[in-house]
C-alpha cells in the first residue's frame, strides 16, 4: 500500500482520480480550508484533515510514501 498526501487538496480536484486510479492507495489530503475538507470527508474515501496556517503539519515525519502538491 503506498501511502499518498495530496498538500493543498482543496474540494479533492486531485484526490477523487487519484482514488479511481489507484483504488488501494492509502490517500491523505490536507487543506486550510475548512468547508473543502469537511466536502472532502463527505464525498470521498481517505483521511482528509484541515491544517493551521501559521502552524505545523498535524502529521508524524516519514508518513508517507509521496507528496503531491500543485498550484
Amino acid at each position: 500500500m503506498v501511502r499518498f498526501l495530496v498538500f493543498g487538496c482543496g474540494c479533492g480536484r486531485v484526490a477523487a482520480p487519484l482514488l479511481d486510479l489507484c483504488p488501494r492507495i492509502a490517500l491523505t489530503g490536507i487543506d486550510i480550508d475548512v468547508r473543502a475538507i469537511d466536502w472532502c470527508r463527505s464525498n470521498l474515501r481517505g483521511d482528509f484533515r484541515y491544517a493551521d496556517p501559521a502552524g505545523m503539519l498535524p502529521l508524524p515525519a516519514e508518513t508517507f510514501d509521496i507528496v503531491y502538491a500543485i498550484n
